[in-house]
């Protein structure tokens, strides 16, 4: 009956048009009003639809009336648009806001927070001025946990510095410990030396009055008997050749004797002979000593190897120097069977950077001297040869100790012996008592 539905032919207002089933169904045949979305013709309206009755009160028609949904979708989709952009801003101003205020509020408590992680690390940081008010509770807070921590970078200067110091204590006592240690051990050394002399001292003085009471009668009765067993030699000397041999053997043992008695008042009597100290050059008294050496013993194929290095002069007697090494000489040519190489070398004796005389360093290929024995060598009658005295080396020690230097040895059996003649170029006398 009545429609604002614009015609699709002329482009005016439509004067009728075709329900749909839904529409039908609720305004003709219920007689009920009808509003929804209903698609007309070629698009959505938002429509209401009303039945028209006669006079009979018979529904004959509808009264409809529409508008197009986009206007309205449009309206909408703008108004959503103006209200979430206005929401928006108002969010956006109100996040600035809250951060700017929380970034105030915050700032102080990550500042304080940031300087107490960097403190922990090790860090030298203070929080400083906070921008508050002077009675905020932060910046008391602040100025008290600052003021807390040049009092611990005080304090752990102090412990610094009473550390250095105590480190500088420790270390200057250590160094006088050491010092000190180093000078027990040279009085230790020293006294062990003592000792030993003492001992050796006591030894001579033993050996004195037992050889000074038994030489003459021991020599007299064997100048006898050498004087008369000559005489029979020369009696029995073309008579019989065994005879000759066995006055030959006689005669060999009571040089034997002689010999023995006479180290043995030569031990009793050391240091009293009247050759005087003089300065000597080590090296010349080594080389005469390896010369009289090689001349008494032409029968070995012994190679010397010599190096002369000292530079200072030594006072010694110089026969007894002489005597010590022919002595050492011999043993080690002894000891290499007569054969190999002989090393004989000098060099200066300096101790603590200062020279304190020169070492005679004598080292064999022989036999060597096993741990057992290498402690007892120096005593006096100790030997381990069959035709030995056990005299040579505790005389020789004597000797050296007189005139203030020692004797060292190294020695590996099967490798060979190292003897060492250590010698002062001054000697210091020791006060009578």
């Amino acid at each position: 009956m009545s429609t604002n539905v614009l015609s699709q032919t002329n482009g005016g207002r439509a004067l009728g048009t075709r329900v749909s089933n839904v529409v039908k169904e609720a305004v003709l045949t219920k007689g009920e009003d009808f509003i929804d979305k209903a698609f007309v013709f070629d698009d959505w309206y938002i429509s209401g639809y009303q039945p028209i009755y006669d006079h009979k009160n018979i529904i004959v028609g509808i009264l409809y009336t529409g508008y197009e949904i986009w206007p309205f979708v449009e309206t909408y989709v703008i108004n959503l648009i103006e209200i979430f952009g206005t929401i928006l801003i108002v969010l956006l101003v109100s996040g600035g806001l809250v951060y700017k205020n929380a970034n105030d509020l915050f700032y102080p408590i990550q500042r304080i927070s940031r300087t107490v992680r960097l403190v922990k690390n090790g860090k030298n940081e203070r929080i400083g001025d906070l921008e508050l008010d002077h009675e905020h509770e932060l910046t008391e807070l602040s100025i008290q946990f600052d003021s807390m921590l040049d009092q611990l970078e005080a304090r752990k200067k102090e412990l610094q510095n009473a550390a250095d110091q105590l480190e500088y204590k420790v270390v200057s006592r250590t160094e006088r410990l050491n010092h000190k240690t180093r000078e027990l051990e040279g009085h230790i050394e020293l006294l062990n030396e003592t000792r030993d002399k003492l001992i050796n001292n006591e030894k001579l003085a033993a050996l004195g009055k037992l050889t000074a009471g038994i030489a003459h009668e021991i020599n007299n009765p064997i100048t006898v008997i050498l004087g008369n067993v000559q005489l029979l030699q020369m009696d029995f000397a073309n008579v019989d050749p065994s005879i000759r041999k066995e006055l030959d053997n006689i005669v060999n043992q009571i040089n034997r004797i002689t010999y023995i008695t006479s180290s043995l008042l030569q031990y009793s009597r050391a240091g009293n002979e009247a050759e005087a100290l003089s300065d000597e050059k080590v090296s010349d008294v080594v080389k005469e000593a390896i010369i009289l050496v090689r001349t008494g013993t032409h029968k070995t194929t012994i190679n010397y190897v010599t190096h002369f290095s000292d530079s200072q002069l030594v006072q010694c007697k110089r026969n007894q120097l002489l005597q010590i090494l022919i002595n050492i000489l011999m043993n080690a040519t002894q000891a290499m069977l007569g054969r190999g190489f002989l090393s004989v070398f000098t060099e200066d004796w300096i101790i603590d950077a200062k020279v304190e005389g020169v070492i005679i360093h004598v080292q064999d290929k022989g036999c060597g001297i096993s741990s057992d024995d290498i402690g007892q060598i120096f005593e006096p009658f100790y030997t381990t040869k069959s035709d030995g005295t056990g005299l040579g080396l505790a005389l020789s020690q004597n000797l050296i100790n007189q005139i203030g230097g020692k004797i060292k040895v190294k020695s590996q059996v099967g490798v060979g012996s190292t003897f060492s003649i250590f010698l002062k170029k001054h000697v210091v006398s020791e006060p009578h008592k």
